[in-house]
């Protein structure tokens, strides 16, 4: 049988700290190198028969748990090591709850960063007041860690721990809001957009006559064989792409596709001639490589002034095909070389850009009802 220390050699709990031994065995547990051979290893008056981790005391009277722990609060007792003082209650298998002595919660302030103390649950296998004791211990860590934390109700004053707390909300906002509110003034400034809109779309009656008179342009070319090729920048080459999708697929009926060609989408063709030549001439160079006579080149632009957009107006009719510009205000530069004008009546982008989904949309409804015929 090991040696035991005899009780006479070490002080009381009352007189002064003490290392593990049997007169602290009664009330804490020992979380170390134990734990593989199936779990925490705790003091002689739990589990009966198992030595006792202290080494006797050195000829000089003081034992080496003591030296490594000189200069620290002592333990009270039952205080489980590694939690600053703190005596988690055993009994009934329960965390009770947490006491600090006034030395341990200087020692113990929380570091940022700190990583919370796990405890392993002793083995199924093992006698069952190890079991008992080790769930009890793992909860009492569980607690003295919510407390660094704050989590605990009262349990950060207690170890001297600053508990985080929420930032109250902000002046006039409700907690739930999540985002600022709206400005008094935006109401209004979207307001002002619908009545741009309605006051542009209302001028759209003087123009039907010009709109159908394109849309018959187009009928009459795809009738005789011939292509329509669009083109425009940023927004007006989205319209572009948009008069295309209406033809080649369609509007509202079945009906065959048409021949329509947008001169934006081809990447490759227009990096090669903006890099090899320049960007005033990525659309020119393609009317004149595909447009022929009878074909029909629709330009979009607001400004009416994209010098690539001249360009490739001028370019269609040299080589013979017909040319609609939509533009907006007087149609800019662009318009000396268009033979049909279709104006938005708005001065604004958004106002003109809307203007001509419109009268794609009213083009794209006569075509489709003559190819669906």
């Amino acid at each position: 049988m090991p040696d035991r220390p005899s009780p006479a050699t070490h002080p009381s709990p009352a007189t002064g700290p003490s290392p593990f031994g049997a007169s602290e065995a009664s009330g804490r547990a020992s979380f170390g190198a134990s734990e593989a051979s199936g779990g925490a290893s705790f003091g002689a008056s739990q589990v009966p028969g198992r030595a006792s981790r202290e080494t006797p005391p050195s000829s000089g009277g003081t034992s080496a748990q003591a030296r490594l722990t000189a200069g620290r609060a002592p333990l009270t007792d039952g205080a489980v090591p590694g939690t600053g003082g703190r005596r988690p209650s055993l009994a009934g298998g329960a965390a009770g709850s947490v006491e600090a002595s006034p030395a341990a919660q200087e020692e113990d302030r929380p570091v940022r960063g700190e990583a919370p103390v796990l405890v392993r649950e002793a083995s199924p296998a093992g006698p069952p007041g190890v079991r008992q004791a080790s769930r009890a211990a793992q909860e009492a860590c569980s607690e003295v860690a919510s407390a660094r934390s704050g989590g605990a109700a009262g349990s950060g004053e207690a170890s001297g721990s600053v508990s985080q707390k929420a930032a109250p909300p902000e002046e006039g906002r409700a907690p739930s809001e999540g985002v600022d509110p709206v400005p008094a003034e935006l109401p209004s400034v979207l307001a002002q957009h619908v009545e741009g809109h309605l006051a542009a779309a209302r001028g759209m009656a003087a123009l039907v006559p010009a709109v159908e008179a394109a849309a018959d342009l187009i009928i009459e070319t795809f009738a005789r064989g011939g292509t329509l090729y669009t083109l425009g920048n940023g927004g007006s080459a989205a319209d572009a792409q948009h008069l295309t999708g209406e033809l080649i697929g369609h509007y509202k009926r079945d009906r065959r596709p048409l021949p329509t060609v947008t001169l934006t989408t081809d990447a490759t063709v227009m990096t090669c001639i903006a890099n090899d030549y320049a960007y005033e001439d990525v659309f020119a160079r393609q009317v004149q490589a595909l447009a022929r006579p009878g074909d029909v080149v629709a330009a979009f632009t607001t400004s009416g002034n994209s010098p690539n957009v001249v360009s490739a107006l001028q370019t269609a009719r040299s080589n013979g095909a017909v040319t609609v510009l939509f533009g907006g205000g007087d149609g800019g530069a662009a318009a000396e070389h268009a033979d049909h004008l279709l104006l938005a009546p708005a001065t604004e982008t958004p106002r003109i850009q809307e203007i001509h989904t419109l009268m794609l949309h009213m083009i794209s409804e006569k075509v489709d009802a003559w190819a669906a015929a």
